[in-house]
């Protein structure tokens, strides 16, 4: 099968799930193409769509707008004969509509705190399927009316094999930490009872920039008590975040 990926394509959160989610199809023996979307024309890196390192690879087409015209998607698809699309937070429900209505398969997935019931006639009209990643997104979506595959995601291989060479082991008494920490990498280690979008990486950055003595420690000490998001330093990459274990 030919299968679309609809992505933005630079280095942050959602576009490197979209990248792992083209390994997956490739994997599974599909031919994947990708429309990326440049990301919005504000915050960090506007319009930002990279073609370097991890991101340059073939069969990508790089969209005009991070609204892309329904002329674009529609050209996309038949200049590549693809047969089912994926996409991750879309809200281009009216165009993706389109591409439903001559034949092609449409998947998506959402962030699911973002996604409201004013969105559901919406998303039922552009798409073939919604699914979720967690049973307590799935009960949310049910409670609007929604019925949502639950689809089991793990850790993929890049990221392991990250989390192998920075950690050695789960286990912080693991031989070979100490050599590591020796090396230079630094390694944050995070508990918390609950996590929000982008935490992890919003005070990995601020104590970078404490510790780089271009912010006072007063203001990661203000964010632990609840100081608002305006206060933090810049998000840290992704790279390098993995998710050890979950306790019930």
């Amino acid at each position: 099968m030919r299968v679309g990926i609809v992505s933005k394509w630079f280095n942050r959160g959602q576009p490197v799930v979209g990248r792992q989610l083209r390994s997956a199809v490739d994997e599974l023996g599909h031919e994947s193409f990708v429309l990326a979307r440049p990301k919005k024309e504000r915050g960090p890196r506007p319009g930002a769509l990279d073609r370097d390192d991890v991101w340059d690879q073939p069969g990508v087409t790089e969209a005009s707008a991070y609204e892309v015209p329904a002329r674009e998607y529609v050209a996309w698809v038949e200049e590549n004969g693809i047969e089912a699309i994926l996409c991750d937070q879309n809200y281009q429900f009216e165009e993706l509509a389109q591409l439903r209505e001559r034949g092609v398969a449409t998947i998506g997935r959402f962030v699911w705190e973002h996604f409201t019931a004013e969105h559901v006639a919406g998303a039922s009209a552009a798409f073939d399927v919604v699914y979720s990643l967690t049973c307590a997104e799935q009960e949310r979506y049910r409670g609007m009316g929604l019925e949502t595959p639950y689809v089991t995601w793990g850790c993929h291989p890049e990221l392991v094999a990250i989390g192998e060479q920075v950690r050695g082991s789960a286990d912080p008494a693991a031989p070979g930490r100490e050599a590591e920490e020796a090396g230079g990498t630094l390694v944050f280690e995070v508990e918390s009872e609950a996590f929000m979008r982008s935490m992890v990486r919003v005070l990995v950055g601020t104590m970078l920039e404490v510790g780089g003595c271009r912010r006072p420690i007063e203001d990661f000490k203000a964010l632990l008590e609840g100081a608002p998001r305006e206060r933090a330093g810049e998000t840290a990459p992704s790279h390098g975040l993995y998710l050890v274990g979950v306790r019930y």
